[in-house]
C-alpha cells in the first residue's frame, strides 16, 4: 500500500468532509483539528484505500466506521468495512452505507479463530477499545504477528498512561507501545488523536508510508 499521512495531504483531501456530511457537524469531536481528534485522519485513510477490507475493533457509536466509509460515499473507494464490538450502543450511522456491524468479541480466542480469515486477509485493522490498558492490544498484536499478518494495524490511544478511566491495571498503552520494535511502528499522533495514534506493520518495507 502507498499511504500519505502528511498533515498537508490530510487537510487538502478532507477539507470538504463537513460540507458533504453536514450531519457530522453536530458531533463536537469531528469538528476538532487534525492532531486533536483523528476523524480527518480516518477519512483520509478511507479515501486512499481502494477495494480494500478495513476491520475496526471497537465500534462504540459507529462514528469512526462511518468516517472510514467516507471514501465509499464520495470517492467510489469500494472498501469493505467491518466493525466489531462486544456491547450494543445507540449507533445512528451504522445501518447506513453497507457498513457490516458484528456484535462479537474477537479478543476471545475461540471467536477470533472463527474470524481468522477475515482478520488475516484484511488490509487495515483499526483498534480502539476500552479500557485502554494495553493488555488486549498486545494480545492481538502477538496473534497477528504469529499468524504473519501482512496488513497495517492502527492503534488509538498509544500515549495513555496507567490509571486512565480509573483502571487499576499495572500496564498502560504507553508500555504496550514501547514493547513494539521500532522497525514495526510509526507514531502518527501529530495527524491523529491527542491521546496517541500509532501504525504497526510487520513488513513495513513492503509499503510506502509518507509521514513528512
Amino acid at each position: 500500500m502507498h499511504l500519505n499521512f502528511t498533515k498537508s495531504y490530510i487537510e487538502n483531501n478532507t477539507w470538504d468532509v463537513l460540507k458533504k456530511e453536514p450531519n457530522l457537524c453536530n458531533i463536537n469531536d469531528i469538528t476538532q483539528p487534525i492532531g486533536q481528534e483523528h476523524y480527518m485522519f480516518l477519512a483520509s485513510l478511507g479515501i486512499q484505500l481502494k477495494n480494500k477490507t478495513i476491520v475496526e475493533l471497537g465500534t462504540h457509536k459507529g462514528v469512526s466506521a462511518y468516517v472510514l466509509s467516507y471514501g465509499n460515499r464520495h470517492h467510489n473507494s469500494q472498501n469493505r468495512i467491518v466493525t466489531y464490538d462486544i456491547s450494543k450502543f445507540d449507533m445512528p450511522f451504522i445501518d447506513l452505507y453497507n457498513i457490516e456491524y458484528k456484535l462479537s468479541n474477537l479478543f476471545d480466542k475461540d471467536i477470533r479463530e472463527k474470524n481468522r480469515n477475515l482478520l488475516l486477509n484484511s488490509d487495515v485493522i483499526f483498534i480502539d477499545i476500552d479500557p485502554h490498558e494495553g493488555i488486549l492490544e498486545y494480545e492481538m498484536y502477538k496473534w497477528l504477528k504469529d499468524n504473519n499478518y501482512k496488513g497495517i494495524i492502527i492503534y488509538d490511544d498509544i500515549k495513555l498512561n496507567r490509571g486512565h478511566m480509573g483502571s487499576q491495571a499495572e500496564s498502560s498503552m504507553i508500555e504496550f507501545w514501547m514493547k513494539i520494535p521500532e522497525s514495526e511502528k510509526i507514531d502518527l499522533t501529530n495527524v491523529g488523536h491527542w491521546s496517541g495514534t500509532g501504525l504497526v506493520c510487520f513488513n513495513l518495507s513492503d509499503h510506502i508510508i509518507v509521514t513528512n
